[in-house]
C-alpha cells in the first residue's frame, strides 16, 4: 500500500507571534495591520479577536494580517 497516514495530533505548528500593529489606536470598522510571525497565508485559517470579538481578516501572509475592527468591539 502506497498510503501515508499522518496522526493529526503529531503535527505541531509554531504559535503565532504578534510583534506590532498599526495604527496603535483604532476605531470600529477601521482596518488594522498586524505584523509578526507564524501567521497562515490562508485568510480563513487566521482568527483574530479584539476584546473577545472576532475581527474580519481581509488579507494574510505569514508575517502580516490585515483585519477590520468589529463594529461591536469595545
Amino acid at each position: 500500500e502506497n498510503t501515508v497516514r499522518l496522526d493529526p495530533q503529531a503535527v505541531v505548528l509554531p504559535k503565532p507571534i504578534l510583534t506590532r500593529f498599526s495604527p496603535e489606536r483604532a476605531v470600529r470598522s477601521q482596518t488594522l495591520t498586524l505584523s509578526g510571525q507564524h501567521f497562515s497565508s490562508v485568510v480563513a485559517e487566521n482568527q483574530v479577536l479584539i476584546n473577545g470579538v472576532a475581527a474580519q481578516v481581509t488579507a494574510a501572509t505569514t508575517t502580516q494580517l490585515t483585519v477590520v475592527v468589529p463594529p461591536t468591539a469595545t
